[in-house]
């Protein structure tokens, strides 16, 4: 990012693991999740052997793709757990290559789209390489909302959404930047706080997005903006620069955002720490409890069903149902 000179970016990825716990939300209902399926071992068959689980999505048959970023590796499983295809993501600056992987998303039919900064690398399920393309921006990360496209984050032009089909090409971008506020007002000018980190996206077509300076998420459907869903949680920290290092590092905050349904979930990670996490829960739009979990949740399924990343011991993925 050397366009920002020295301007360095800050963000929790540490994760403490142990299964998630129940949900209280209201005096009369509780929601809880129970696990049907774990995947990871710590010996034994090496492709279940993880050396991090990084990120979880789903394609349109429900067969699941787990990015390694520390092995730089995505394996695919079936529904049910069983082992189908790995694909082996070289390092380097060739047209199949990545040096860093920042994020992942699968398309319906299983195109497999890795990113670094300004390049994306396209794969099909079975590992063959398709392309790759190049981006004029830098995208923090990637998703995709339900047909063959892939949706890229990171300021360009006014907007912070951008569309791009497989072959490379922009189809549209969407999404205002946020306001920078007051507190931050000597930075203003600096685009890098006019946008989160991360967002989600689900196969229904709708794409969440946190903004950076307030517990508020912009819900979009079909590029549109049809709501914004307010909370609370005493974990958010809005964006920040420590005062040790005013104008050359800002904490961001960093988590998860999926939806199924009329459902969303939410977890934010507090920036610099790696316990007290919570997944926040809101139906139709209202903030309806908090589930405490150290796992950290990485994919919502078409059923509801909730993946996390669970790393007591050795690395796994755990698919949980929610039940009351």
């Amino acid at each position: 990012m050397k366009e920002f000179r020295a301007v360095i970016i800050l963000f929790c990825l540490g994760f403490a693991f142990r299964p998630a716990v129940a949900l209280a939300s209201g005096p009369d209902e509780l929601i809880k999740l129970k696990a049907d399926l774990t995947i990871g071992v710590e010996e034994g068959d090496e492709n279940l052997i993880f050396g991090s689980v990084s990120q979880i999505d789903l394609d349109r048959d429900g067969r699941i793709y787990i990015l390694d970023k520390k092995d730089k590796k995505v394996r695919i499983f079936e529904p049910g757990g069983k082992f189908l295809a790995t694909i082996s993501i070289p390092a380097g600056q060739g047209p199949a290559e990545l040096t860093n992987i920042n994020s992942m998303a699968v398309s319906p039919e299983g195109l497999v789209f890795l990113n670094e900064m300004r390049k994306v690398v396209v794969y099909d399920r079975q590992g063959t390489f398709i392309r790759s393309f190049s981006l004029d921006f830098n995208a923090t990360s990637i998703g995709n909302a339900g047909d063959e496209s892939v949706i890229a984050l990171g300021l360009r032009e006014e907007k912070i959404l951008h569309v791009f089909d497989f072959a490379g090409r922009l189809i549209r971008s969407f999404g205002e930047p946020f306001d920078v506020p007051a507190a931050l007002s000597e930075y203003k000018d600096n685009p890098i706080l006019k946008a989160p980190f991360f967002f989600g996206a689900s196969k229904s077509g709708r794409v969440f997005l946190l903004n950076p300076h307030a517990y508020e998420i912009r819900v979009y459907e079909k590029f549109n903006l049809i709501g914004v869903i307010h909370g609370k949680n005493e974990y958010f920290e809005r964006a920040s620069t420590p005062q040790q290092a005013r104008g050359r590092a800002f904490l961001f905050p960093n988590g998860f955002i999926q939806g199924s349904g009329e459902r969303t979930y939410v977890k934010i990670r507090k920036p610099m720490e790696k316990t007290g996490q919570e997944l926040d829960v809101f139906e139709g739009g209202r903030q309806i409890g908090r589930l405490t979990v150290s796992g950290f949740p990485l994919a919502v399924d078409k059923e509801g069903r909730l993946y996390f990343a669970e790393e007591e011991n050795y690395p796994r993925i755990v698919r949980y149902v929610v039940v009351k």
